[in-house]
């Protein structure tokens, strides 16, 4: 006999359970429908902002929360909110984009931070370590999920309801899940900032180089003081971005500065004839006498200048200026003031190094105007000098015209007339002069002097600007190379023969460890070369005693080359930076650096062209390894 009434409850027990994985199939398929969604709108774009709030937009439509946040990762252990919803109703949202945290202080974030994993509470009311803050008040339900991209912690979304218990486990699966897409997509967007900064950066030095080179060009071009103040004013305002910039000099007394030249990027009347008494004006006092640059943020209102100089401020509509004294061997001339037009606009430190530079640049161009006058008015033999002098003048402005958006040209040019200068005045004009004379001997002299500047000067332009362009066509896939089997032990030969001369010069010793039959490697020769010179110039440009070591060896299929000095170290906090460009230790543009701060960055893209690695072991006071590989091509060895 059949039980029917058991059949029929084992048919509703069978329906249930099939309405329950048909639930759940359906849960699926939504599931991978939104994500699916969440993928295809998070990729449209790769602005941060923009990716965040299209985020939170989609975490409103499937998980609908009351407030949410999304904070990221800074400086390795402090969050920092990036984007919020939902605050209006409680409290002002800005105190909500305004919460950044060490993330170790809090128990449930540091969970989900270093656990890498989400977390529910259920009711804050009852969780003992709830850290409330102006934003929180109305928060009883908090669901946060972490962001978390190749095993890393990029940063956290929290999720708020003002009633208890509301997030599920539903609701937490699938807040993973799109965590997954959003941290891919907000990781992509961080790159692309940092590339888009590094770029914007690399634009900007490339525009200051440029302009420094045009400021070398013009004032090592021209003898006319006047000029030469005209050029650096209009070349401060191009570089600064600033509204006007005046020159001016100290009368003979030190008691007054005039404005003699000035240059502006609008139709401001001109300043030149403005004069401006020492007395009184505190800030101006200061630059002079103590050869220090200020910045007045406020120069309308200061109290470090007097009425009538606050008074011009006002009639001219500056608000900050920076003053900054102009040098002549060494004594102060007088200042130079570019300045801005826009509230809130302040000159920063960056801009006040890059307008030091450039005072420093036409201080021996200064110099050198006034010492050729005075050579010239103290002999009549001097007539001749100043002959050859304009006729090599002419000649170099005329070229400079015709080459004006080159680099490496026209420095090449100002090198070659500075030099037939100078062997001009040594073999014509200096035997001319009036041999008694010591105003005459010492202008002389001076001259000399200058002129060793601007080869110095324009040399070391020469080497950064071709370093720049080396990297520059090395990163862009323009540089040509010539790929040969050669020996290593040659490269390292021809090296040390080229920097010989360096440790002559400080008293250094050599030591080389090459062991015989060093295997073969495919390499571009120069290049190669290029690379050990640098290694080996900066071991002995940082080592004041001793000696620096070089050495090449073979493990694991590659050859190991290293040069190890005796020199100062890097402290390990630096080491990362050496191989950045324009990155130096320590470096500023008014400390002098030596180098460019290129030298390494282009031996690493060198070294990795080769397929090799390049790296720096060193410590504080115990001097530094910089070490490279190649891979072997060739087995060979070179003396079979």
């Amino acid at each position: 006999m059949i039980d029917y009434k058991t059949t029929v409850t084992d048919l509703n027990a069978q329906l249930e359970a099939s309405q329950v994985e048909l639930a759940a199939l359906r849960q699926k398929i939504l599931e991978a429908e939104i994500l699916q969604a969440a993928n295809l709108a998070l990729t449209q774009s790769l602005d941060l902002d923009a990716i965040l709030e299209t985020f939170l937009d989609l975490l409103y439509q499937v998980i609908p929360f009351d407030s949410a946040t999304i904070m990221l990762l800074e400086d390795g252990a402090r969050l920092v909110a990036r984007a919020v919803r939902g605050y209006e109703k409680w409290c002002d949202p800005a105190l909500a984009r305004a919460v950044s945290f060490n993330f170790t202080t809090t128990p449930s974030v540091n969970e989900v931070v270093s656990q890498q994993t989400s977390f529910i509470i259920p009711d804050t009311r009852q969780y003992p370590y709830w850290v409330k803050v102006p934003s929180s008040e109305h928060v009883c339900n908090w669901l946060a999920v972490p962001l978390v991209v190749n095993g890393r912690t990029i940063g956290i979304y929290s999720l708020d309801k003002a009633e208890p218990s509301f997030f599920t486990e539903t609701h937490r699966h699938l807040a993973e899940a799109l965590a997954i897409q959003a941290a891919m997509a907000i990781q992509n967007a961080r790159f692309y900032e940092s590339e888009l900064a590094a770029r914007q950066k690399a634009e900007t030095q490339a525009n200051q180089l440029d302009a420094l080179n045009r400021m070398a060009q013009a004032v090592t071009s021209v003898l006319d003081l006047k000029t030469i103040l005209d050029i650096a004013a209009a070349e401060i305002v191009e570089l600064l971005d600033a509204r006007s910039c005046g020159v001016a000099l100290l009368n003979p007394d030190r008691t007054l500065l005039e404005v003699v030249a000035y240059a502006t990027l609008g139709n401001e009347p001109s300043a030149v004839g403005l004069v401006i008494p020492l007395a009184e004006n505190i800030a101006t006092q200061q630059v002079i006498e103590n050869r220090q640059t200020i910045v007045l943020a406020d120069a309308q209102n200061t109290p470090l200048q007097n009425d009538a100089t606050r008074e011009i401020m006002r009639t001219r509509n500056t608000q900050c200026i920076l003053l900054m004294p102009l040098l002549m061997r060494g004594e102060v001339i007088g200042t130079i003031g570019p300045d801005t037009d826009q509230v809130g606009r302040v000159f920063t430190q960056e801009e006040v190094r890059l307008a030091e530079t450039i005072g420093s640049q036409i201080a021996g161009a200064i110099d050198n105007a006034r010492l050729f006058r005075e050579a010239r008015e103290a002999s009549e033999a001097a007539e001749l000098a100043r002959a050859a002098a304009e006729a090599a003048n002419e000649s170099k402005s005329a070229f400079l015209a015709n080459v004006s958006h080159e680099l490496r040209t026209p420095l090449t040019s100002i090198l070659g007339f500075t030099r037939i200068v100078q062997k001009r005045l040594e073999e014509r004009i200096f035997p001319q002069l009036q041999a008694g004379d010591p105003k005459t001997q010492r202008a002389a002299t001076q001259v000399e002097e200058n002129l060793g500047i601007i080869l110095t000067e324009g040399q070391r332009l020469t080497t950064l600007i071709n370093n720049v362009l080396d990297l520059e066509k090395i990163e862009a896939g323009k540089m040509d190379w010539s790929l040969e089997p050669l020996a290593l032990a040659e490269v390292i030969a021809q090296a040390t023969a080229a920097t010989a001369s360096l440790f002559e010069q400080k008293g250094l010793s050599l030591v080389e460890e090459l062991p015989a039959g060093l295997p073969q490697v495919s390499g571009d020769r120069d290049k190669l070369v290029q690379v050990v010179i640098n290694l080996i110039s900066n071991a002995v440009k940082f080592t004041d005693q001793g000696m620096v070591r070089v050495r090449a060896q073979v493990a694991d299929g590659e050859i190991r080359v290293s040069v190890t000095d005796q020199g100062i170290g890097i402290a390990e906090a630096d080491q990362p930076l050496v191989f950045e460009k324009f990155k130096q230790v320590g470096d500023t543009l008014t400390d002098k650096p030596k180098g460019t701060g290129l030298g390494l960055p282009i031996c690493k893209e060198i070294v990795e062209h080769h397929g090799g690695r390049i790296w720096v072991e060193s410590a504080l006071g115990q001097g530094s390894t910089f070490a490279f590989t190649l891979p072997i091509d060739n087995l060979r060895r070179t003396d079979d």
